[in-house]
């Protein structure tokens, strides 16, 4: 039933392995937003958004059902169209 998580108050950035959340969202069906800052970067997100159909980024960019491979890339802040993603910018 998640539909919006925020994790704007994460700092990613000196984690040295990010393979224990690589599904941190999949399976969350009716997610819509998730909100990060700059310091939430994900370098191991293989099966991510598994089944996040509704997932829309800050930029508009919009969940596309492919392989788990191909949604990995738009982990990252939506940057429209030229640098989509499935993130949205929070500023704290």
């Amino acid at each position: 039933n998640l539909t919006v998580l925020d994790l704007s108050n994460w700092d990613t950035t000196s984690v040295v392995n990010s393979a224990n959340i690589k599904e941190a969202f999949h399976g969350c069906s009716n997610l819509t937003t998730i909100y990060v800052s700059d310091k939430f970067v994900i370098t191991s997100r293989n099966t991510m958004f598994g089944g996040c159909k509704k997932l829309v980024g800050g930029s508009g960019t919009r969940f596309v059902d492919m392989s788990d491979a191909d949604n990995s890339k738009y982990a990252k802040i939506d940057g429209g169209e030229s640098n989509p993603g499935y993130f949205t910018l929070k500023q704290n």
